[in-house]
This record gives structure tokens, C-alpha cells and sequence, in this order.
């Protein structure tokens, strides 16, 4: 299939952290498919933010852990292949599309999933974890 501005290019696998965010950075789009369990459910959105960080346009899961994803605005959600297969040819034949989904993407990881945009939220736990005794034995009265 030929899209617009797009060629297919299998880049193979990596182990290495930095050749992975290196070839993620050259993407046109990227898929996210995650299964809804228990276990899915204490994962991270991270697959998101890595792609979000380098305005790419991503179809995710529509479960949990991509409640983070605005549908339509920074991402699009599938629940089943059938969506997943026409989001993603939605992106492939839309250059414009997948423009402005990436960078809306990029903004919001920007703006709100950063250290810097969090440090506020760390400040409080930080402070908060102060009142709590690091041992059992700091509460245990002194004769």
C-alpha cells in the first residue's frame, strides 16, 4: 500500500533504550493494542507518552490504562480490530490528520505528564510522607 508522505519500513528489533526512542522518533504512526485484564489495568500508559513525546500519532486500546487519551484529539481509541484497522488508515491516508493528532499528543504529554508539570503533585507526596514514621520502633514510647 502506498499512503500519502508514508513508505512501509520494517526496522527490526532493538534492545538497546536509545535506538528504540531513536526509531519510534522516525514513525508515521504507531499502534498500542492492549488487552482490558487485571493485569493490563496496573500497567502505565508509557507506550503512549514514548510516542506522545515524539508527535506521533498513535490508535490505542480503548481500556484503562489509555484513559489519559482524548478520542479524536490526541489519539484514537479502538475496542475492537475492525477500529483499530480503520483508525489507523484513517492516519495513513491523511497527512493533515496525522499532523494534528501528533502534535495535540505532544502538547498534552508536554503539559501535563512531565516531571516538571508533576513536581507539584511530588512536593505534596513528598511532604506527606514526612508525617509517617519510616519504623514501627520510632512509635514505640521511650521510658
Amino acid at each position: 500500500m502506498q499512503f500519502e508522505g508514508m513508505t512501509y519500513h520494517h526496522g527490526g528489533w532493538t534492545r538497546q533504550t536509545r535506538d528504540f526512542q531513536q526509531a519510534i522518533g522516525k514513525l508515521d504512526i504507531a499502534l498500542a493494542p492492549l488487552q482490558d485484564t487485571a493485569f493490563t489495568r496496573c500497567k502505565s500508559p508509557q507506550k503512549w507518552f514514548e510516542f506522545a513525546s515524539n508527535a506521533t500519532p498513535v490508535v490505542v486500546s480503548d481500556c484503562p490504562v489509555f484513559s489519559c487519551v482524548d478520542h479524536g484529539v490526541t489519539g484514537f481509541k479502538a475496542r475492537t480490530p475492525g477500529e483499530f484497522t480503520e483508525y489507523a488508515l484513517m492516519l495513513c491516508r491523511d497527512a493533515a490528520l496525522r499532523k494534528r493528532i501528533g502534535q495535540a499528543a505532544h502538547d498534552d504529554v508536554m503539559a501535563r505528564h512531565t516531571v516538571s508539570a508533576k513536581a507539584e503533585t511530588w512536593r505534596w507526596a513528598v511532604g506527606r510522607s514526612k508525617s509517617f514514621s519510616r519504623s514501627p520502633y520510632d512509635r514505640v514510647a521511650q521510658p
